[in-house]
């Protein structure tokens, strides 16, 4: 182990976007349940997930 930060890679940002993004989607779906049914989560779910990924979705879409 070494220390300081010049070993890490830069793909090691990533990993804490995802960490980070989990645990805003965790905090926040324990807020939404006290006002919305479960139903609605989940469409807020997949809308959410829809909205974020279509942009790099149609940058690499190649119809079959």
């Amino acid at each position: 182990m070494r220390l300081g930060l010049g070993g890490l890679h830069w793909a090691v940002g990533f990993s804490l976007a995802a960490m980070a993004s989990y645990a805003i989607y965790a905090l926040l779906t324990r807020i939404l349940t006290e006002t919305e049914s479960v139903d609605g989560m989940l469409i807020i779910s997949a809308a959410v997930a829809m909205l974020t990924m279509t942009p790099s979705v149609i940058t690499v879409w190649e119809t079959p």
